[in-house]
């Protein structure tokens, strides 16, 4: 998932899981992660928006990512999908 992130959308930051089953995506200032999330379920790919995560203030530009149960395959295309609703958004 951090390699499809590389290559399909390289201005976000992806923080490096040690240990889980999620990934957690820095959007750049100003960009709302449950905009992201709400245009990814339209594209097909279904995301958290991070401030369902946050015990307390929110900075806004957070989803997250679960990758425990589908394959390599299936986790490149649905970041290329994920591009398309953050270009969208962004």
């Amino acid at each position: 998932m951090v390699e499809a992130f590389a290559r399909a959308l390289p201005e976000v930051r992806v923080r490096r899981s040690e240990g889980g089953y999620f990934l957690w995506v820095e959007l750049p200032e100003g960009v709302s992660g449950e905009a992201v999330a709400a245009a990814a379920v339209r594209h097909g790919v279904e995301v958290s928006a991070g401030w369902v995560c946050f015990p307390n203030e929110d900075p806004g530009n957070f989803p997250r990512l679960a990758f425990s149960f589908v394959g390599p395959d299936a986790i490149r295309e649905g970041i290329g999908f994920l591009a398309k609703a953050y270009r969208e958004v962004a």
